[in-house]
């Protein structure tokens, strides 16, 4: 029984593998390769009957409050946005942003003092401030030093 499904799936392979054009799958390989993943430029906030835009440019962080997620501008103002941190993460540039922990993702350039405190534990500032104490959790210390070096 074994040999007759062997045989089976050895004919179809065959029979595939002599179906593709290997020069046309050469030809899409580079637009795969060169393809740059399009982040989102812009967030869209409405507050009330109001609608604001944040670029990702003017983000400082985003953050989790009481199981809600926010959005700080780098003027100091938050917003509610509609998308949890797990979202956010596949939609902003991890060159620029890192989720330091649970609860919050950071913009590179918001932060102001980075902190070794022990072997595994790094606290951070940004700015605008934040009304907690930022830590980066344990599990992606060395992660987060990776991407400072960047």
């Amino acid at each position: 029984i074994i040999a007759i499904i062997f045989d089976k799936i050895n004919t179809k392979f065959k029979f595939f593998k002599n179906q593709i054009d290997y020069e046309d799958v050469q030809k899409l390989l580079p637009g795969f390769i060169d393809s740059k993943i399009a982040y989102k430029e812009r967030f869209v906030v409405q507050i009330a009957s109001k609608i604001i835009t944040i670029n990702t440019s003017d983000i400082s962080y985003f953050y989790v409050l009481e199981k809600s997620t926010f959005v700080c501008n780098k003027l100091g103002k938050s917003y509610p946005i509609d998308f949890s941190l797990e979202k956010i993460e596949e939609l902003i540039n991890p060159e620029l942003f890192f989720r330091i922990n649970r609860q919050f993702i950071v913009n590179f350039s918001s932060i102001d003092n980075i902190q070794k405190t022990s072997k595994s534990r790094i606290k951070i500032s940004v700015s605008p401030c934040f009304n907690d104490e930022l830590w980066v959790s344990t599990q992606k210390t060395s992660q987060f030093r990776e991407w400072l070096e960047r």
